[in-house]
Protein backbone atom coordinates (compact mmCIF):
# COMPACT_ATOMS: atom_id res chain seq x y z
CA UNK A 1 0.00 0.00 0.00
CA UNK A 2 1.24 3.26 -0.76
CA UNK A 3 -0.50 6.51 0.67
CA UNK A 4 0.34 10.39 -0.33
CA UNK A 5 2.27 11.95 2.47
CA UNK A 6 2.99 15.27 0.55
CA UNK A 7 3.52 17.31 -2.69
CA UNK A 8 6.10 19.93 -2.15
CA UNK A 9 7.45 22.26 -5.17
CA UNK A 10 10.53 21.25 -7.15
CA UNK A 11 12.63 23.71 -8.86
CA UNK A 12 15.44 22.75 -10.80
CA UNK A 13 18.92 23.59 -9.31
CA UNK A 14 21.58 25.36 -12.22
CA UNK A 15 23.88 22.59 -10.79
CA UNK A 16 21.96 20.12 -12.39
CA UNK A 17 23.38 18.39 -14.80
CA UNK A 18 19.99 16.69 -16.26
CA UNK A 19 16.61 18.11 -15.50
CA UNK A 20 14.29 15.80 -13.57
CA UNK A 21 11.34 14.74 -15.29
CA UNK A 22 7.64 13.98 -14.55
CA UNK A 23 7.53 10.14 -13.55
CA UNK A 24 4.02 9.84 -15.84
CA UNK A 25 4.49 11.94 -18.52
CA UNK A 26 7.95 12.98 -19.10
CA UNK A 27 7.38 16.64 -18.88
CA UNK A 28 9.88 18.77 -16.50
CA UNK A 29 9.09 17.84 -13.37
CA UNK A 30 7.58 20.95 -11.03
CA UNK A 31 6.38 19.05 -7.82
CA UNK A 32 7.68 16.32 -5.58
CA UNK A 33 5.36 13.46 -4.31
CA UNK A 34 6.47 11.74 -0.78
CA UNK A 35 4.49 8.77 -0.49
CA UNK A 36 4.39 6.22 2.36
CA UNK A 37 5.01 2.73 1.61
CA UNK A 38 5.52 0.93 5.01
CA UNK A 39 7.87 -0.44 7.33
CA UNK A 40 8.98 3.77 7.60
CA UNK A 41 9.87 4.15 3.81
CA UNK A 42 9.21 6.88 1.77
CA UNK A 43 9.22 7.34 -1.55
CA UNK A 44 9.84 10.41 -3.29
CA UNK A 45 8.60 11.24 -7.19
CA UNK A 46 8.36 13.73 -9.30
CA UNK A 47 5.62 15.02 -11.17
CA UNK A 48 4.65 18.07 -13.45
CA UNK A 49 1.53 20.36 -12.72
CA UNK A 50 -1.03 18.08 -14.52
CA UNK A 51 -0.14 14.91 -13.14
CA UNK A 52 0.35 16.12 -9.57
CA UNK A 53 -3.32 17.34 -9.48
CA UNK A 54 -4.24 13.88 -10.49
CA UNK A 55 -2.43 12.33 -7.68
CA UNK A 56 -3.55 14.24 -4.77
CA UNK A 57 -6.20 11.99 -3.45
CA UNK A 58 -3.34 8.77 -4.98
CA UNK A 59 -4.14 5.91 -2.87
CA UNK A 60 -3.07 2.25 -3.36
Amino acid sequence: MKSLIALKPFAHSPKDKKPKYCSTCGSLATLEAHFDVGDSVTMIEKYCDAYSKKITTYRT
